[in-house]
């Protein structure tokens, strides 16, 4: 887990943030999970985001596929919006 906190640095936005991890591989499979979070203490939009992804290689080729959720906690009226995100890759290494 990593911790970031600006507050005490001149001209700062007063804003924390933190994010953690799991990965597990298992033979040629591995599984990763992170959740990160920004708290922005002046009034501002605080952020939320949740990410996977999940990785195959076989000899040459490899497939990965993972998915992204970000969430921007609004103020007042503009409520929180919320931004998705997916990928697909396929790779093949020759020589």
């Amino acid at each position: 887990m990593e911790i970031y906190d600006n507050s005490s640095c001149r001209d700062s936005k007063d804003e924390s943030s933190a994010t953690g991890y799991v990965k597990y591989a298992y033979g040629p499979v591995v599984v990763a999970y992170q959740e990160s979070y920004q708290d922005t203490l002046d009034g501002g939009r605080d952020l939320e985001a949740e990410m996977y992804s999940i990785a195959y290689t076989s000899g040459d080729v490899s497939v990965s596929y993972g998915e992204t959720e970000v969430s921007t906690l609004g103020l007042g009226a503009t409520g929180p919006q919320t931004t998705d995100g997916d990928a697909l890759a396929v790779s093949y290494t020759m020589g």
